[in-house]
């Protein structure tokens, strides 16, 4: 999170554009805290899901179809 809402970063506008499109339906509130990015995910207005012992449930989102993307 920290790199890609940089400007300079070459992933920066793929990024917003996922963003703006609404492709990011879930940021894990466990992995957010642990890498210090919980706060950027927050003013960034990103969607949280799970807690800090469970991750985002992945499966829904497979077995609708969708591809998962990590950054």
């Amino acid at each position: 999170m920290k790199e890609i809402t940089n400007e300079k970063d070459p992933v920066h506008e793929i990024y917003i554009e996922a963003k703006k499109r609404g492709l990011i339906k879930a940021v894990c509130y466990g992995c957010s805290k642990m890498m210090g990015v919980l706060e950027i995910v927050e003013e960034e207005g990103l969607p949280l899901n799970g807690d800090m012992r469970n991750h985002v449930p992945l499966a829904p989102y497979v077995e609708r179809g969708a591809e998962i993307i990590t950054f």
